[in-house]
């Protein structure tokens, strides 16, 4: 409305300042607004500035999409910028600039702007590591990178990275959010799809091996009708089988034409940035794609079996690789010839209407009968139709305007936080338009005469001063002008991602495992999260702490639980395809690095990996060399007295804690039977490790493959260091939140999967001590009210005599009974169900002998002390460095 204007004409001409009438109203020169009171002449001045620059708005590359009216494709449909040829522009050799600069320094200066000056060279290495691998560059490369006289230093670091193997896994993660990777169904069950981690494998080797694109795409679309089919190409077409899968639908004709949809919709918003799916219940709203066009492309794919869950190996899903190294998910269709095709009106697999045949869109040719797929016939040994290789060869032509730019549109977003389209998966009407639509035409062109390889776009990007900008800048003209830097007039300031996050904690601790591929690894799930599912534990297996530390992108990808540390950093959700994740700044991310169990382990092994590189006496040597590993830098006198400080504190309060033995829940209250079969008993109750034994506890079966415990026997801890008749207990203890129960045993014994003795239970639920007679016929005998406060200690005295039992609490007699049953031979034991139980100053003492209790107590094994005061203290330094903004941000 500014520019178009009202009844008093055009209100603002961006660049003219005098004539523009929206300045003469602010300046009470002819109209006066606003009318109650003039603008300060600060503001007055900050609105000529911004005309006198072109009057550009904060994110200027949306257009307002307009409703079409007609289902008819006219030749005004077909001058949308992305649906026009890719034309390579004439660029003029600037001495210093490489062609991006010059087209984006072009835009700059027509703006009365001008570029940030360059990033620092331990800047620039941290972001190149990042960018290409997702790894943190070691304190002694960045040294001799900063200490470099070569002017070609940085376009080694880059070859080098470039070359890593860690390269692909970095991008293939990218890819991996644009097909909605994941490795099983959805829904309730949320079954394994069989083998589709080979696809994940695929797509790293392809980034690896730099691939040409149209190559990649062709594989994917149509690998298995290319000769020669190799492991690659079969792999490849996993794409296909990616998706959500209903093994239960309501209708399975709807179900299957809801499988051809989610193939269709992700090829056109992975390869062509186009809306496609939106067709499909009616003409596209808004970009000439007409229904039946919809059902032209879909007759590509619709040929191809269902997706289906079946025993064994050789099934519709599944081909044998021809290495001989086993099998593949990979697409598969009927046969040689497709069943119809028909338009559904609104979308209803009910309602068939006129048959089509595989078609492109329109608004691409000239006219319909152009746009009408030419399908080769395969070869006797293919049983396909061969319409996915035609509509491959059509995405990946060169006269196809959308595959290149898609591409390089992706790479650009994912080295600036931002794509030049900054809707990357949608080059429609309801898109953005690209910033800078010549310099996307120049990477696209540059593509393809780089025969699709993308390393070299990446070269070209990285060794571009645009890219190497500082993120820095406090120009106000700037700021006024392009708030959203959509103008490149700096480099963005970026937080990593969530696998970057995870995998550099690894890499920081010293534990990161280098295996690449395979299945994939799962993380140790809290069982809160476990509790979630409807069968709690169902598809999440057991790995090893040496397999949980491998890189982020081998996290077994399940639809139904996602690893908490990845989410609450914005992991991309797998239902749909993600052509961008959201990046935000949450309270729950700082708890989450702070207190995570992942994030404590692994603050203990960067503690031991600091102390064990020197000397341990000098805390400023030790900060020192914390902050080298975390940063790749030296840190200022300023950031070493604080973290001195930090660290010197710690240990000071570390040094007056006693030591503690904890206990806490592992696992849900109900588990899935297959998983509570295989668990170890140690694996249902954290404690102490050598030393001690533990029980499974009681769980009974209440249908649906689900087993729940009973609360009179959780898993039990028993230390079995001691064994008496006669005797006192004596120490703190404390709980660290609201309990179901929390028990103390004493004449306790392990029979069978239960715990037998005399037992006080705590409970929580009615704020009362119960003095029970446990085992395989468990009954209470007394109790008294007593509340157990989170996080508040309580000393205890428990005491069997030839007389009676008794519990003494804060040094009152609490419970006593002479019930003779109640006094048996046996060890101390310790329950904790639905809050952690921390123990203090634990002792047994008899007539014979006294001992004090302690994480040492090896049982025979040889001793591992348990932390000092300063180790205790680095790792909580780790922890803390962990939370810091540089750690978690690439500039």
């Amino acid at each position: 409305h500014i520019v178009n204007g009202g009844d008093s004409g055009t209100a603002m001409v961006p660049g003219d300042v005098g004539g523009s009438l929206l300045l003469q109203a602010i300046r009470y020169e002819s109209l006066e607004m606003p009318p109650n009171e003039k603008l300060s002449g600060r503001e007055i001045r900050i609105l000529e500035r911004w005309v006198k620059a072109g009057a550009m708005w904060p994110n200027q590359t949306a257009t307002a999409a307009q409703k079409r009216e007609s289902e008819m494709v006219t030749e005004e449909d077909r001058q949308w910028w992305a649906f026009r040829p890719v034309v390579r522009p004439e660029i003029a050799a600037t001495p210093g600039l490489n062609p991006i600069d010059v087209l984006v320094q072009s835009r700059l200066s027509s703006r009365g702007l001008k570029s940030s000056g360059p990033a620092t060279p331990q800047e620039l290495i941290r972001r190149a590591y990042f960018d290409l691998i997702g790894l943190p560059p070691s304190y002694e490369a960045v040294r001799g990178f900063v200490g470099s006289n070569d002017e070609l230093a940085f376009n080694s670091i880059v070859d080098d990275l470039l070359g890593r193997a860690e390269f692909g896994e970095r991008w293939a993660r990218h890819w991996l959010d644009v097909v909605r990777f994941a490795q099983t169904n959805g829904y309730e069950r949320d079954d394994e799809k069989p083998q589709a981690w080979r696809y994940r494998d695929y797509v790293i080797r392809a980034f690896n091996q730099d691939k040409p694109y149209n190559q990649f795409v062709r594989e994917q679309l149509a690998g298995d009708e290319m000769k020669p089919v190799t492991d690659d190409t079969l792999d490849a077409t996993g794409f296909f089988r990616l998706g959500v899968w209903d093994d239960e639908p309501d209708d399975r004709r709807q179900a299957e034409f809801d499988g051809l949809d989610d193939m269709l919709s992700t090829t056109g918003t992975a390869f062509l940035g186009l809306s496609i799916g939106c067709a499909r219940c009616h003409s596209h709203k808004f970009d000439p794609l007409p229904h039946e066009d919809y059902y032209r492309m879909l007759a590509f794919f619709r040929n191809v079996k269902y997706y289906e869950n079946q025993s064994g190996e050789n099934t519709p899903i599944l081909r044998e690789l021809p290495s001989g190294s086993g099998h593949t998910l990979a697409v598969a269709e009927h046969g040689r010839t497709a069943p119809p095709t028909n338009v559904l009106v609104r979308g209803d697999s009910g309602s068939p209407a006129d048959e089509v045949s595989p078609g492109f869109p329109r608004v691409f040719f000239a006219s319909i009968a152009d746009a009408h797929a030419q399908t080769s016939e395969l070869g006797a040994e293919f049983q396909s139709t061969g319409r996915r290789t035609a509509l491959a060869n059509w995405i990946t032509s060169p006269g196809n305007p959308l595959t290149a730019r898609v591409i390089v549109n992706r790479l650009w977003q994912h080295h600036f936080g931002t794509g030049l389209v900054d809707t990357p998966s949608d080059f429609g009407k309801t898109g953005s338009l690209p910033s800078h639509p010549e310099l996307l035409d120049f990477l696209a062109s540059e593509l393809i005469a780089n025969e699709w390889r993308l390393k070299p776009i990446h070269r070209l990007i990285l060794n571009s001063q645009t890219w190497q900008q500082s993120s820095v800048n406090d120009n106000p003209l700037a700021r006024q002008v392009d708030p959203g830097n959509r103008l490149l007039w700096r480099q963005n300031a970026r937080r990593l991602d969530a696998e970057a996050i995870r995998d550099t904690v690894l890499s920081v601790a010293g534990t990161l495992n280098s295996e690449r591929g395979g299945r994939g690894f799962f993380p140790l799930m809290p069982q809160e999260v476990l509790a979630g599912q409807s069968r709690p534990g169902h598809g999440w297996d057991d790995s090893d702490d040496q397999q949980r530390n491998r890189r982020s992108v081998y996290v077994f990808a399940k639809r139904g639980i996602m690893d908490p540390l990845l989410e609450v950093f914005d992991v991309a959700t797998t239902d749909q395809p993600v052509a961008a994740r959201t990046s935000t700044t949450v309270a729950p991310q700082a708890l989450t690095l702070l207190n995570s169990r992942f994030i404590a382990q692994q603050a203990t092994s960067a503690a031991n990996r600091v102390m064990a590189a020197g000397p341990q006496e000098n805390s400023r040597e030790l900060s020192r060399r914390l902050w080298q590993l975390a940063f790749s830098r030296q840190p200022t006198d300023a950031e070493l007295d604080l973290v001195v400080r930090y660290f010197d504190e710690q240990q000071t309060a570390f040094s007056l804690q006693p030591p503690t033995i904890s206990f806490r829940q592992a696992v849900p209250t109900a588990l899935n039977s297959p998983v509570l079969s295989r668990r170890k008993t140690k694996e249902l109750l954290d404690g102490p490790d050598v030393g001690w034994r533990y029980s499974k506890g009681l769980w009974q079966d209440i249908g649906d493959a689900i087993h729940m415990v009973q609360m009179e026997q959780t898993p039990a801890a028993l230390f079995e260091g001691v064994t008496f008749r006669e005797g006192c207990v004596t120490g703190r203890f404390r709980a660290d939140g609201q309990p179901d129960a929390l028990s103390i045993i004493v004449g306790a014994s392990i029979d069978g999967d239960l715990i037998s003795g005399t037992e006080f239970v705590f409970s929580g639920v009615d704020d009362r001590v119960i003095l029970r007679n446990s085992g395989s016929n468990s009954r209470d005998i007394q109790s008294a009210s007593f509340g157990v406060l989170p996080h508040e200690w309580v000393d205890f005295a428990l005491t069997v005599d030839s007389q009676s039992v008794s519990l003494k609490l804060n040094g009152e007699v609490v419970l006593q009974n002479s019930a003779r049953e109640l006094r048996r031979n046996g060890g101390v034991a310790f329950r904790a169900w639905g809050a952690g139980l921390e123990v203090s100053g634990l002792q047994i003492s008899t007539s014979d002998f006294s001992h004090q209790v302690g994480l040492d107590d090896m049982s025979g094994t040889e001793a591992v002390l348990p932390p000092t005061s300063k180790q205790m203290a680095m790792a909580a330094l780790c922890n803390l460095v962990f939370n810091l903004n540089e750690f978690v941000y690439v500039d």
